[in-house]
């Protein structure tokens, strides 16, 4: 059975879904409450991306500790020392999870949108 987890959007998504012991979850850099972009440097977007994945999994019975596997989506090269900062801002325990960082010619969201972040938890009590 699966369980969304976060708030409800406008289209037909979930910003995270718990399936038994999985979690998986997409994050771009938007208030989950208010649903406003949040803009700016990468080092801004990928902080409320990583924030937004950490309430998440928090709601989920999680934390960041759970995530076995993350995806980094970002439209310039340049951007990925900005977001590796932050990254090691929010894992700094290990096992670390296992990472991808991808270069893509562009993200579906708000126009300044540099980021987005897919990541798979195993959640241990759920």
């Amino acid at each position: 059975m699966l369980k969304a987890v976060g708030p409800k959007v406008s289209i037909p998504i979930s910003p995270a879904v718990v399936a038994g012991h999985l979690f998986f979850a997409t994050n771009v850099p938007v208030d989950l409450e208010s649903g406003a972009f949040v803009g700016g440097s990468i080092e801004t977007q990928t902080r409320q991306v990583l924030a937004n994945l950490e309430a998440l999994l928090k709601e989920a019975g999680g934390s960041l500790a759970n995530v076995a596997q993350i995806t980094f989506y970002l439209i310039d090269a340049k951007d990925a020392s900005g977001m590796n900062k932050v990254y090691g801002d929010f894992f700094t325990v290990e096992p670390y999870p296992s990472r991808a960082t991808l270069i893509v010619r562009e993200l579906i969201g708000p126009a300044g949108m540099r980021v987005e972040a897919t990541a798979q938890a195993y959640l241990e009590n759920s």
